[in-house]
């Protein structure tokens, strides 16, 4: 199977199964109860795939002014089929995210998909570089932050949360850079 048929494959295989946050109720919870008691106004997520996460979100408050970056054409065109136009943006995170960040309303709700083994070089680095030199209040949740390449680009993280489905282990890092 060619690598564009097994895109299209992996994309509609899991497309009625909506999986947001890696299907864990922890984490679901975790954003929901962020979103409402710290008053978040933007939602800004690296790595759209099909949309679950991003689909979930847009459900829980519909104030929130939420936002997606995908750098595979493909699933941005799937994804952007899902979504108003706005809501789904193509291109390399690291290059996307300093160039909305001063259009984005505060407090903001990072999730950075850190891409664990499937990019490289990281982006995640770059982002938070922004994200620090933006000065937004802000709270980031990291995933793959149980791979080590990934852990060492976050800098004290104030919470990590882990669980496990399906037999594999999942961790995910969060700061708080809301300010006092």
């Amino acid at each position: 199977m060619t690598s564009r048929a097994m895109d299209y494959f992996y994309f509609f295989a899991g497309y009625f199964r909506s999986r947001p946050f890696h299907n864990s109720p922890e984490l679901q919870s975790f954003v929901r109860e962020t979103i409402f008691k710290r008053g978040i106004k933007t939602f800004f997520e690296t790595g759209t795939y099909r949309g679950d996460t991003l689909r979930w979100v847009t459900k829980q408050d519909i104030r929130l002014r939420c936002l997606s970056v995908e750098s595979k054409r493909l699933y941005y065109q799937l994804a952007a089929l899902r979504f108003r136009n706005e809501a789904v943006i193509f291109g390399e995170s690291d290059k996307v995210l300093p160039k909305v960040l001063p259009y984005l309303a505060e407090p903001v709700l990072f999730w950075l998909d850190a891409h664990c083994g499937s990019v490289s070089p990281y982006p995640l680095k770059a982002e938070l570089d922004a994200i620090k030199r933006s000065t937004k209040r802000c709270l980031i949740i990291v995933d793959d932050y149980n791979d080590p390449e990934i852990a060492k680009d976050v800098e004290k993280p104030d919470t990590v949360l882990g669980w496990e489905r399906d037999g594999r282990a999942h961790m995910v890092a969060v700061m708080d850079w809301m300010g006092a």
